[in-house]
């Protein structure tokens, strides 16, 4: 299997990962009188199929368009600006298919670093440009499918995920981040900007959950049991899921073990999630992943089919470059404080300002880091591919299950930390842990046997964990305190919201 070069992107994974899950809790501000429409673009043979996803869309307010008009035509004929496209059919690669489940990709020019790149990429984003600039204006999501059984099985899917309350587990991100094959020190370096980035910029809510794929870091787990141990956490909950990493169309590479390459494959994927309630959207970083005009299913594909699989998959459809994967990733936590509620909305936002963001010294550093085929590279097409590049595999509309601000007041006395939280009206209980400042990592298992590798995996995510210190029902009053250092995680739970704080704590110095 080839591994797609992605260079320094592998070092700079921690500031993806950072970035991704650096979210400002805000709902979504209402929306705008005259708001376009949600406009579904279909095949005559899935509109029974989307109907209950129309229908659902409608209940929560927006309006709704459904056609079965060739792409271009479905939009022109809303008369205003749709809000977010949904695309449902499929695409084979070629223009000429007469299918019935046929709903083609736009086209557009791949901006080359290497002669073996392709010339060309499938890019349904560019369905979103609405006035002309080579850059999407809406969000464009798609359900690839080619049966109507298999647009059932999404639109339940989808209504299935949406309809289930945040829980607890949804403050915990699962990150797969796969190693860079630069060698050892250059993994140790990627591990230490991932936890040291997670400390620095991460809600402090949040709780990760790593894996990394190197023999020299505490996250490794047992190689032979990576995946399977991601699918399982993932399968419990998260707001988003990352995989970091090499990749083709149909497989994440983590590592290599064994003479085997350990990874994430479509096949298995597909088996293993056969059952089971949706999981979250995942985001993988990896090239060719989201590659979805084939005859077969790319991993992101395969992975949004499968019952148990995430809800939506956003990856990239051929090589990614790491200079604007960087301003990618930054632009990503400045869109959670813009109060975008649903996926698509969310990711267009960052991916508009990643293409405006700039650094020169990053540039320099990355700009020619895999090669050029020009004296020297236009770094303003490789920032307009990166909108192109990445495929949204689901619905735009998707809701994201992020928490709700907790306001409350915090007070150092006595030598202790005394808290006290407002109580939400539609809140029943709140859930108090703590994760103590202080905590070292584990050193790395020598991979000798798979018990010891599992039990040095579990020490070092139990450094981030937040440990349970007591839950409140809504008679008592919602107060207390804690005489230690570190962080306090509150998070009040109700029947359809979740509300979330964490607070440093942290003893004041002297005067």
């Amino acid at each position: 299997m080839r591994r797609p070069a992605l260079g320094l992107t592998v070092l700079l994974a921690a500031g993806v990962i950072v970035a991704c899950v650096q979210a400002a809790s805000y709902p979504a501000p209402p929306a705008a009188k005259g708001q376009g429409p949600y406009l579904v673009v279909t095949r005559p043979m899935f509109l029974r199929a989307v109907a209950p996803l129309a229908g659902y869309r409608r209940a929560e307010g927006l309006g709704v368009v459904v056609s079965a008009e060739p792409v271009d035509q479905a939009i022109r004929s809303c008369g205003v600006r749709p809000a977010m496209i949904l695309l449902v059919g499929d695409d084979q690669g070629t223009e000429s298919s007469r299918e019935p489940w046929f709903l083609p990709a736009r086209r557009a020019g791949f901006y080359r670093w290497r002669s073996t790149q392709r010339q060309d990429i499938p890019s349904d984003a560019l369905w979103g440009d609405l006035d002309g600039d080579g850059l999407p204006d809406v969000p464009v999501g798609r359900l690839p499918v080619r049966t109507a059984a298999q647009a059932a099985a999404l639109v339940a899917k989808i209504i299935s995920y949406e309809s289930r309350p945040p829980s607890l587990e949804d403050l915990t991100i699962p990150i797969w981040a796969g190693s860079g094959q630069w060698g050892s020190a250059a993994d140790l370096l990627a591990g230490a900007l991932l936890t040291g980035g997670l400390e620095r910029l991460a809600p402090r809510w949040v709780q990760p959950w790593i894996i990394f794929g190197s023999a020299g870091s505490p996250f490794c787990h047992w190689p032979l049991a990576q995946a399977r141990a991601f699918q399982d956490q993932f399968r419990r909950g998260g707001a988003l899921i990352f995989l970091i990493g090499h990749g083709t169309r149909r497989h994440f590479y983590s590592m290599d073990f064994g003479g085997r390459m350990i990874g994430y494959d479509a096949a298995a994927a597909s088996a293993t999630l056969a059952e089971g309630t949706p999981a979250g959207p995942m985001v993988i970083l990896a090239c060719y992943c989201g590659d979805f005009a084939g005859s077969d299913d790319c991993l992101a594909e395969a992975l949004l089919k499968a019952p148990g699989g995430p809800v939506a998959v956003i990856a990239a459809a051929t090589e990614s470059h790491p200079l604007p994967n960087y301003f990618s990733a930054q632009a990503v936590a400045a869109a959670w404080g813009q109060g975008h509620r649903r996926l698509g909305e969310f990711w267009l936002a960052a991916q508009r300002d990643a293409y405006r963001a700039q650094n020169p010294l990053i540039e320099a550093m990355l700009a020619e880091v895999e090669g050029t085929l020009e004296a020297r590279i236009d770094t303003d097409r490789l920032r307009r591919d990166q909108m192109l590049l990445y495929a949204l595999l689901g619905d735009p509309a998707t809701r994201l299950k992020l928490p709700q601000p907790l306001h409350g007041q915090l007070r150092y006395a006595d030598g202790r930390w005394h808290w006290r939280v407002e109580r939400p009206a539609d809140a029943d209980a709140l859930h108090v842990s703590f994760r103590p400042a202080g905590q070292k990592l584990p050193p790395p298992s020598p991979l000798t046997d798979q018990a010891t590798a599992e039990q040095t995996h579990h020490a070092a995510n139990a450094v981030y964990a937040f440990q349970p210190v007591t839950v409140l029902n809504k008679d008592q009053p919602w107060e207390g305190t804690i005489d230690a250092a570190g962080t306090l995680r509150l998070v009040a739970v109700g029947a359809s919201t979740i509300y979330a704080a964490g607070l440093p704590l942290a003893q004041p110095s002297a005067p």
